[in-house]
């Protein structure tokens, strides 16, 4: 890594925002930008910590006047990787974390990367969303579509729904490190119900002057219109409740609050639409032969 090394004088990265992947980043992102007193990279995730973009930090170093950060949701997923990159490179660092129910970003992730090119995605066709998060992509198959098209080498579990789920393991990566007043978790939900106060909670947190929120700008990237919902039973979505539970009270714990995630209603979101099982389906059926 020549993550440390960088011409001029500049201090390091004031801050990053780690992820997760489909948690209203990208919003964050776009909101952030506009504002004058920051400097982020012309896309969202410049991927530096992966060493993808060290002449990023030539502009940092003309810009020492200003608040620098990164934007890459895949270091939260990487955790015990990218935490002592990113504490080796400032231990002073402001971490930011946004978070969302767990089986709606998974079903966010899924309909996504069903657009995408590239063999591990293709596999997606053939899985049904349920199996798609339990099993994975081969490890192989992902690893080889990183290195061609991110030129990285995408460390083991990055494509994995599961991984990306379990949240609370994945922050204490970075806990281990950096100063709990030095990590901000914040969740989709209140982007979505107060944009305002989220974005100045993050323009304290990392010490820049507020910026009013854009309003053109969605929380939730539009996605390819031929990618309908996901599908899942109700028995489906219990069995993934069921596994993704002792992790949700985990992240309660973390932030000292409750969690509406992996609730009824949930199952009606704009991602997921559960089906009634097969054998109530029939019974239905008879009803109305």
């Amino acid at each position: 890594m020549t993550i440390n090394k960088r011409k001029g004088d500049a201090v390091p990265l004031d801050f990053c925002v780690i992820g997760e992947q489909k948690c209203a980043t990208t919003w964050l992102y776009f909101n952030l930008k506009g504002n004058k007193g920051l400097l982020l990279g012309e896309s969202k995730e410049q991927r530096l910590f992966f060493g993808m973009n060290d002449d990023f930090f030539a502009e940092v170093s003309n810009s020492s006047n200003k608040v620098c950060g990164e934007i890459t949701p895949d270091y939260l997923t990487c955790g015990n990787l990218m935490a002592p990159r990113l504490y080796a490179h400032n231990p002073k660092m402001k971490i930011i974390v946004m978070l969302r129910d767990p089986i709606d970003r998974a079903a966010s992730q899924f309909r996504m990367q069903k657009t995408f090119n590239g063999e591990c995605f293709q596999i997606l066709n053939k899985m049904n969303f349920h199996e798609a998060f339990l099993q994975g992509y081969p490890k192989d198959t992902f690893h080889d579509w990183g290195v061609k098209n991110l030129g990285i080498n995408c460390p083991l579990g990055m494509g994995s729904m599961m991984r990306r789920s379990q949240y609370a393991g994945n922050i204490l990566e970075f806990k281990r490190l950096f100063d709990d007043k030095n990590i901000l978790i914040i969740l989709q939900d209140e982007v979505a119900s107060c944009p305002e106060v989220v974005l100045r909670r993050v323009s304290d947190f990392i010490g820049v002057e507020y910026w009013p929120v854009k309003s053109s700008h969605r929380i939730v990237r539009p996605i390819d219109v031929r990618v309908r919902k996901v599908e899942i039973t109700s028995d489906e979505y219990t069995r993934l409740v069921e596994c993704l539970e002792p992790e949700k009270k985990k992240v309660e714990r973390m932030i000292g609050r409750e969690l509406r995630w992996l609730q009824a209603e949930l199952q009606q979101s704009v991602n997921i639409r559960t089906f009634l099982t097969k054998g109530i389906k029939k019974c239905i059926k008879k009803l109305f032969e």
